[in-house]
């Protein structure tokens, strides 16, 4: 059997050198270097080679180089002895091209970010998981692909469901941090910057993809209070609490779609009385004008009314001694006339019309039940009788 020594693979790596510069799409000199990696040759010209190969996966116009290029400089760092400070030289090779000018170059380094999360050891996500993090997220509001941008979320994703439980809280929190105490809607203390409304938005979209990559690990105290806390605050229920509307509709939208993604996880949050302040808020963004909010908020109130029907709570929650959010006849009677005022104001599109009449079909007849509540709805009058205990009821028809 014929053995390649030392001598002949220094050759052929000295002729992948000489001509990598002018490769072709179909250059046979990618079989020649996969084969020389794959039997990991430890030599000063593997590395001066790979220098230029992350070049190519980056800069090279032509698709098939690219990809090549990415699985060799994969292999490359992944099987390969590398010090710490080459090893986050290249990683911060790779960040920085995150911004590359061609979106083909940004996909290419998300696609191999992506390979290598996936297979690297958990310690090593670990220590590299906040700063790839950090640098994600700021792309993901900057980039004006959306391929990158869909790219940019799988890879986030990837990044906390594969580091450890530790990471995961320090990720969390740095995710927090980004976002005002009092949340994002909230400009009384100081005015937003466009800098710091953008960092905002990119915080909630990645509090979003967050939860999807936790799934029933959202369920865990220490990340649901503060999600639910967070988007309780940053919900407006008050004309006068609503500043700049026009201007944060995205932030707006970014809540409400974290607010569905929690409950789609943690469903016994929607009939919890605590929650009333969230689904006041919700009820107030079906008066915001842009469209993209009145659908979010309109699926998220599907998903209550759907709730409700599924576990047969509808007596329940309309019992007007409940103390629950729709307990009340003059708060269905206002949700009833915001849907009924989208469908006026503009023709919505097919699937927010579905979602809009079977959430108006749902208060008009919660409304129906209502029928032997007081006319006004406004809180039960006490009395002083022994026997009394203060609450009027409603007969369930």
């Amino acid at each position: 059997e014929f053995q390649v020594g030392e001598t002949e693979m220094e050759f052929l790596l000295a002729l992948v050198l000489r001509h990598i510069d002018d490769m072709e799409t179909n250059s046979p000199l990618f079989g020649l270097l996969k084969g020389i990696v794959a039997r990991r040759y430890v030599s000063e010209a593997v590395y001066t080679l790979m220098d230029k190969i992350r070049l190519l996966l980056v800069r090279s116009h032509a698709a098939p180089i690219r990809s090549n290029a990415a699985l060799l400089f994969g292999r490359f760092l992944l099987h390969y002895p590398l010090g710490p400070l080459p090893f986050q030289a290249h990683m911060d090779f790779l960040v920085k091209n995150l911004a590359y000018t061609y979106p083909s170059g940004r996909l290419s380094v998300l696609s191999l970010l992506q390979s290598l999360v996936l297979m690297l050891p958990s310690e090593l996500v670990a220590k590299l998981g906040e700063y790839l993090l950090v640098a994600l997220v700021q792309r993901l509001v900057a980039d004006d692909s959306e391929d990158c941008r869909k790219q940019i979320a799988i890879c986030i994703k990837h990044i906390v469901s594969e580091a450890p439980a530790t990471a995961q809280r320090g990720m969390f929190g740095i995710i927090l941090a980004w976002l005002p105490a009092s949340g994002p809607s909230d400009t009384h203390s100081q005015p937003t910057t466009a800098e710091q409304a953008l960092l905002h938005r990119a915080a909630l979209q990645a509090l979003g993809l967050f939860v999807e990559a936790l799934q029933e690990g959202i369920r865990n105290e220490e990340y649901l209070a503060p999600l639910c806390s967070l988007i309780a605050k940053s919900l407006p229920t008050r004309e006068e609490d609503d500043i700049d509307v026009a201007e944060q509709w995205e932030t707006r939208y970014y809540v409400l779609t974290l607010l569905a993604k929690v409950l789609e996880l943690v469903p016994r949050l929607m009939l919890e009385s605590s929650f009333a302040p969230v689904w006041q808020g919700v009820d107030f963004a079906l008066k915001h004008d842009h469209p993209w909010v009145q659908q979010a908020a309109l699926r998220v109130l599907g998903m209550l009314f759907g709730h409700i029907g599924q576990t047969d709570q509808l007596r329940t929650v309309l019992a007007v001694d409940s103390g629950y959010w729709l307990g009340n006849q003059y708060q269905l009677t206002n949700l009833a006339s915001h849907m009924c005022r989208i469908l006026a104001s503009r023709p919505p599109l097919s699937d927010v019309a579905t979602q809009l009449l079977k959430n108006l079909l749902f208060v008009t007849v919660a409304i129906y039940r209502h029928a032997d509540a007081p006319a006004s709805a406004l809180p039960p009058k006490t009395t002083t009788d022994g026997d009394d205990d203060g609450v009027d009821t409603i007969t369930d028809r």
